[in-house]
């Protein structure tokens, strides 16, 4: 492949807009926390979910192969930056898979009682993370080999929403400008940026096609949290209920 062909198929300006908007909305769940501890897990995780979905795209692996391939990446990182104690030399292992799921147990177990700013480590800061890192897979996915524009900050906007439901109540202006900003700069540079076909997904002519499932997921979520929000009774401390599988 020439070197103008790679540059499309890696098209390096749309995907450090994303990448940034990876960044931002790490930074702006941290409304959720009392404090930043799990923030350098974070940008590290989708800093490097995004880099391998570039080099798998240089590598121009099928679509088929190249997401099985990043999901098994994501475990890897996961495991490497959450849950190291539970690795084996450098790969995960069933202590690693069963953590993972007593994180996510923990959150479900307590997301109806638990309020925000909940502790920055332990077991709602590894699902957030791990969130953020799905989040920046999926976008990436979508903008990249679905063709998606809007599309693409649609998992972002998700885990926003949900963040804002959750902390009770919206972000300040700067920051919420700052998201938007980032947002748009994706969907524009995806907009005019060159386009390769290879290892797209699906036909890129039915936008709407591809932005209704999306949307739709959105609302779901969105009502799902307010429904759990507004059933809520006494709150809870979760400091000593949480274990925390660093």
């Amino acid at each position: 492949m020439t070197g103008a062909a790679r540059s499309v198929a890696l098209r390096p300006i749309p995907a450090t807009a994303l990448t940034v908007l990876s960044i931002v909305t790490s930074v702006m769940v941290g409304r959720l926390f009392d404090g930043d501890a799990y923030l350098r897990g974070a940008v590290v995780l989708v800093v490097a979910v995004h880099l391998v979905a570039l080099a798998l795209r240089w590598s121009r692996l099928h679509a088929l192969v190249a997401i099985p391939l990043l999901a098994l990446v994501i475990l890897e990182l996961a495991a490497v930056v959450l849950h190291r104690t539970t690795l084996a030399g450098p790969f995960p292992t069933g202590d690693t898979i069963r953590s993972i799921g007593e994180d996510l147990r923990t959150v479900i177990d307590h997301f109806t009682t638990a309020v925000a700013p909940v502790p920055d480590s332990g077991a709602y800061a590894n699902t957030i993370v791990l969130s953020l890192a799905l989040v920046a897979a999926v976008s990436d996915t979508l903008a990249f080999r679905g063709g998606g524009r809007i599309e693409a900050v649609v998992p972002h906007a998700v885990l926003l929403v949900l963040t804002i439901v959750l902390a009770n109540g919206a972000p300040g202006i700067s920051t919420t400008a700052v998201w938007l900003g980032v947002a748009l700069v994706v969907v524009a540079t995806l907009r005019f940026d060159r386009w390769s076909a290879s290892g797209v997904v699906g036909d890129r002519s039915s936008g709407w096609a591809t932005a209704l499932p999306a949307i739709t997921v959105t609302a779901a979520v969105c009502a799902v949290a307010a429904d759990r929000k507004s059933t809520r009774r006494t709150p809870v401390t979760l400091e000593s209920r949480m274990p925390s599988s660093a």
